[in-house]
């Protein structure tokens, strides 16, 4: 063989090394996690009127939704360069968080070069199955009634600015633009947050992320199980 075709051979072997690992986001390590069910019961609120008269009062209240589960928290990791044995040839600690944070009842692998959008028929379906209705308030499709979110890729696919079905998750009781919640889809629907870099949240503490998913609505079954994934960029 000689020096040309020994250097091509080469070349072709680096080249098919370097592109046989697609970028694709991954599952983390749970470091810690405390679950808040909401505020405790009260004594009523109190109401004294003189007899002979009529009252008109008007009421307004906010009751805990038990078909939606939230999660928030802060993200740390690592950019690594990694073999199949997740041995590290090096790894960068990472200083500003960047990327998305992925849930989904699919509790197999996520084909992510296959991701796309999540349309009105996946949404319905999901509706369906975890038992919400078109109409209800708190339904999937009035839920992400928006398609309002920043580009990025997931994995090595592009989704596109203002794509998706959308909605924003509250910082202190108001949308802000923070906290960016789309559906995208891959045979489930996957619930997904752009990070954000310690960013005040709902409570006035910062966080990386705020996330929303929908409960099982059905009183027989279980709560439902979802399936983590981030990827940092």
């Amino acid at each position: 063989m000689n020096r040309a075709r020994v250097i091509w051979v080469v070349i072709f072997l680096v080249t098919l090394l370097s592109f046989s690992y697609a970028i694709s986001p991954n599952p983390p390590d749970i470091l810690f996690n405390i679950t808040s069910s909401g505020p405790s019961q009260t004594m009523g609120s109190m109401l004294n009127t003189t007899g002979g008269t009529i009252s008109t009062v008007n009421f307004f209240t906010k009751t805990q939704n038990p078909r939606w589960k939230g999660f928030v928290g802060n993200i740390t990791g690592k950019f690594a360069l990694q073999d199949a044995n997740n041995f590290s040839l090096y790894d960068w600690t990472i200083t500003i968080v960047q990327g998305e944070i992925y849930a989904t009842r699919n509790s197999g692998t996520v084909d992510w070069p296959n991701i796309d959008c999540a349309t009105y028929q996946n949404i319905s379906f999901e509706q369906t199955d975890l038992g919400f209705l078109k109409g209800d308030a708190d339904s999937i499709n009035n839920t992400f009634n928006e398609t309002a979110h920043d580009q990025f890729y997931a994995g090595d696919t592009l989704i596109s600015v203002n794509s998706c079905p959308s909605t924003n998750l509250t910082v202190n009781t108001t949308e802000v633009g923070l906290f960016q919640e789309l559906l995208l889809f891959e045979q489930n629907i996957i619930y997904t947050g752009l990070l954000e870099d310690a960013e005040i949240g709902f409570s006035g503490e910062p966080y990386d992320y705020q996330l929303i998913v929908p409960e099982n609505t059905n009183q027989s079954k279980a709560s439902e199980l979802y399936y983590f994934y981030i990827e940092l960029i």
